[in-house]
């Protein structure tokens, strides 16, 4: 059965939904799938070119579609692109793709799933939903009546729950579409175990000297790094030991743009953006990553790929309960939950960390990789994807 995965991912390596889409895939290729990949990257990459002259990532054929990455000069053509992306997607398939069974989109805009439901309609193809965030309104263009805040709303209540297949990254998630008559099926963000980035052990050995901890990712509003390197020059003032905090995946002048900061303080490094594939090695250089978002709704909607990156690292998180964190964490022994993500409680916690022995902290390592693995490999949801895709609406 020929299935094409299409939305809103930089295919094959550029973001963290490209890494979703490739492991969703790598399950329906096992329950012996046809599954081709159109990503809204700019282009494809040369290397990936074959003799049929067709491009191949890891034994699937892609191509792209360059709808997100457009430079607009002018508010007007901000809105005509919102308008017309997806357009040029809708049309390669029609012109190149026949007998297709299933389509699933990745977080798109409302018109583009519009146009898509009817398109599988009149075609008599399956159409699922891929569905990862609920973006909160004041984090968007023009706040609470801007285009994207209306567009997000639209897709969310509308669009998606009209197609009726959905994928979804969370239990928030999952109740929000199993409460309007939409077929569910939960998948994380997964891995594949085998890749090389992932056969690294914690690099880090001695648990006496100072401290790692790092943050990766580009925190925007989402993720809380303010006061967590302030609890860091506390905690430092005054401890024994001292704590070193490396962000990762972010420019320098955009971190301090973020943060209204001049200058990073002493030991907190910023160490910029790096190929996705070296990600676990950078994890596997620290002790311990952290992660705090506030309690809404596009934390709970969402699920970090960062969490899921420091498990399968085999580097134990700290983290405060949202999405469902606390569902794959067990505090103290693959990593610690926060009761939130004040200074208080977390220095409280740093406090915690400089006070396990070496032996506790190569156990909290060795249970974040056995978890990371058994949560999130792609493997494990080999069954439970084949029931959900058996029985499409």
């Amino acid at each position: 059965m020929k299935v094409i995965y299409t939305g809103a991912f930089r295919f094959p390596d550029k973001d963290a939904a490209s890494q979703r889409v490739l492991n969703n895939g790598k399950i329906l290729k096992k329950l012996g799938y046809d599954v081709s990949f159109l990503g809204w990257e700019n282009k494809e990459r040369e290397e990936d070119l074959n003799a049929e002259k067709k491009y191949v990532y890891e034994g699937f054929e892609y191509n792209s579609m360059n709808e997100l990455d457009i430079i607009n000069t002018s508010v007007l053509s901000k809105i005509s692109n919102y308008y017309q992306r997806g357009n040029k997607t809708l049309k390669y398939i029609e012109n190149n793709y026949k007998n297709i069974n299933i389509i699933i989109i990745y977080n798109s805009n409302y018109l583009f799933v519009n146009r898509m439901i009817k398109f599988c309609r009149i075609n008599k193809i399956k159409l699922i939903i891929d569905s990862t965030e609920w973006y909160e309104s004041e984090h968007l263009p023009g706040g609470k009546y801007g285009i994207p805040s209306i567009d997000n709303f639209l897709r969310m209540k509308v669009a998606n729950v009209k197609a009726q297949n959905v994928i979804v990254i969370s239990t928030f998630l999952k109740k929000f579409y199993d409460s309007n008559a939409c077929k569910t099926l939960l998948l994380p963000p997964l891995i594949d175990i085998k890749e090389k980035k992932w056969l690294i052990t914690n690099n880090v050995r001695n648990y006496n000297d100072d401290i790692k901890i790092i943050y990766a990712g580009d925190p925007g509003r989402k993720d809380i790094l303010g006061d967590v390197i302030k609890t860091v020059e506390i905690f430092n003032k005054t401890s024994q030991k001292k704590i070193t905090f490396n962000i990762l995946g972010i420019d320098e002048n955009r971190l301090l743009n973020i943060l209204h900061m001049d200058k990073l303080p002493d030991n907190v490094n910023c160490l910029g953006r790096v190929d996705m594939h070296l990600v676990p090695k950078f994890y596997s250089e620290n002790h311990f990553s952290i992660l705090i978002r506030e309690d809404k709704r596009y934390a709970h909607a969402g699920f970090s790929t960062k969490f899921v990156e420091s498990l399968c690292s085999g580097i134990p998180v700290i983290a405060n309960s949202t999405s469902d964190i606390s569902t794959y964490i067990e505090d103290g022994k693959n990593g610690f939950i926060l009761e939130d993500g004040s200074i208080g409680n977390i220095l409280k916690m740093f406090t915690k960390l400089e006070n396990l022995s070496p032996s506790q902290y190569q156990d909290l390592s060795s249970n974040a990789k056995l978890s990371g693995v058994q949560y999130f490999d792609f493997n494990s949801y080999i069954i439970t994807t084949n029931l959900f895709f058996k029985g499409l609406l």
